[in-house]
């Protein structure tokens, strides 16, 4: 996440948005960790979602990560395109509010 923070702090556009497509279980750091470098490229001004694609009885792992407001989770892949248009509003309409 690191390296993609670096990279689209380079780009013009005002808009920046990381997808991290995770399961909810990190493996190379603890979930903390993971978290605070959520918070820490958020501080930085990109949105950061978590996206979640399976069965939603292990949702509330990826929640604690990113955040309930932040966490696309969906059963099936073909509902990703839709949900994912919803957070990408929802983040627009916050933008302009905090104009």
């Amino acid at each position: 996440m690191h390296a993609a923070q670096a990279l689209l702090t380079l780009r013009p556009e005002a808009t920046r948005l990381i997808l991290y497509l995770h399961d909810g279980v990190p493996t190379d750091e603890p979930a903390a960790m993971v978290s605070a470098t959520v918070a820490t490229v958020r501080r930085q001004g990109t949105l950061v979602v978590g996206v979640y694609v399976g069965p939603q009885e292990h949702l509330g792992r990826l929640e604690g990560i990113f955040g309930a407001a932040d966490t696309l989770a969906v059963a099936r892949l073909r509902t990703l395109p839709q949900a994912l248009g919803r957070v990408l509003q929802r983040a627009a309409a916050t933008r302009r509010r905090g104009r």
